[in-house]
């Protein structure tokens, strides 16, 4: 495989969120769940290739509106790791990993660069990070550290993008200097996918610039994404990158993808931001409190909802004519389900209600506790849509309208 810089000067990209349709929680407990991606919402990333000896960033997204790093200096601080040493051919038999001792020098270097030029990072409540907190990371790279070594989430995102700049380019005499530029319409930390659209993007363009087609190899960018994950959550789970990735609809339990759904409906839903922050932690303990007082009626709530995925997968394959009537059924069934085992929320049923009451279906996503909900929207009757809009935001929420299903990783400009 070719792996020589390509010729291209800019490359971009881009990547979509994800949305949990049916299986919430009782995934946790060994059940099948869907997840689809957002075909109209998601991260858009570029690299352009400048002189000098640079890495450039712009991404309001993680809350840097613009900082540089040497190259040089960087590479100084590794100077004494087998890290740059260590260079293997570049395939898709290449397998990633994290190196606890380069992460924790590069972190402290993008500390202390950020400290010395007093560098104005956004505030969470202007810009949010899609990241999680450091303290997944710190466990992760240093399982008996006391002390965490960066504490805002917004630095491990600069730490993903040095890292895994300097692996794929280490084989190289002359690392190149690179601008990145990066953008979302993903409302950041609502559970959407966020983080693993910057990881797919992040990782793709890397490629693209080492002559892979990442079209072609989708394989590999479902690898290298899954490292920036790992760089930002610890131990994620594999199913955000993989549907950022390969984009259409997932079955997955117990931590992996069972199948990819290969017919899906042309299907548009509201998905609507309670902006009630959630824990997913505390959300998935109160729903096993529950489970332990009474397994035996949680694991019939948990087999009903694992019912209903599997109808929705049926009827996605089958293409039924009617099929858009039994997914609002399912959605329904499945919101009273994600209430009885705990998950939910006054103002997810709120967006449930106003739903409703205009002829509409609508079901909490992902964790519950507050976060996002999504609306079936029937056809294509736009007063109606408005109307919904209209009450939905009146109450304080946001709304985004996408289809589901589409194209994971996309390539938008190539020059």
């Amino acid at each position: 495989m070719e792996v020589a810089l390509s010729k291209k000067r800019t490359i971009k990209v881009s990547a979509p969120g994800k949305l949990i349709l049916f299986g919430e929680h009782a995934v946790v407990y060994g059940k099948t769940a869907l997840a689809a991606c957002l075909t109209d919402l998601r991260t858009t990333m570029s690299i352009e290739r400048q002189k000098g000896d640079s890495l450039h960033i712009s991404a309001s997204i993680i809350g840097v509106s613009h900082i540089s790093f040497s190259i040089s200096d960087i590479l100084s601080c590794l100077s004494n790791t087998e890290f740059l040493k260590e260079t293997r051919p570049l395939d898709d038999t290449t397998v990633p990993v994290v190196d606890a001792q380069v992460i924790s020098l590069i972190e402290q270097h993008v500390k202390e660069r950020i400290d010395k030029l007093n560098v104005e990072m956004s505030s969470l409540s202007e810009a949010p990070s899609p990241m999680t907190p450091m303290t997944n990371m710190a466990k992760f790279a240093y399982p008996t550290a006391e002390k965490l070594i960066v504490e805002d989430s917004r630095l491990v995102s600069l730490v993903a993008i040095i890292y895994i700049y300097l692996y794929l380019n280490k084989q190289d005499e002359k690392f190149p200097s690179f601008k990145f530029s990066m953008s979302s319409n993903l409302p950041i930390g609502a559970g959407l996918g966020s983080s693993s659209s910057f990881s797919v993007c992040l990782a793709s363009c890397l490629l693209y610039q080492r002559n892979i087609d990442v079209e072609k190899n989708l394989d590999m960018v479902n690898k290298w994404s899954f490292l920036a994950e790992q760089l930002i959550h610890g131990t994620p789970s594999g199913i955000d990158n993989a549907v950022g990735t390969y984009g259409g609809v997932v079955a997955f339990s117990m931590g992996k993808i069972q199948r990819q759904i290969s017919k899906i409906p042309n299907l548009r839903i509201l998905i609507v931001n309670t902006k009630v922050s959630r824990n997913t932690r505390v959300i998935v303990g109160k729903v096993r409190t529950k489970h332990d007082a009474d397994p035996i009626n949680m694991k019939e709530k948990f087999n009903r909802i694992e019912e209903i995925a599997a109808t929705c997968i049926q009827h996605f394959e089958d293409q039924e004519p009617n099929s858009q009537s039994i997914l609002s059924k399912l959605i329904q069934d499945n919101h009273i389900l994600l209430n009885e085992i705990g998950a939910g929320h006054e103002k997810l049923d709120q967006v449930v209600l106003i739903a409703s009451s205009l002829g509409y279906s609508a079901k909490l996503t992902g964790a519950g506790g507050g976060g996002c909900a999504y609306v079936l929207l029937q056809d294509q009757d736009e007063d109606r849509e408005n109307v919904l809009k209209s009450q939905l935001e009146k109450t304080g929420f946001e709304c985004y309208v996408s289809g589901i299903g589409g194209k994971g990783i996309r390539r938008e400009l190539n020059f």
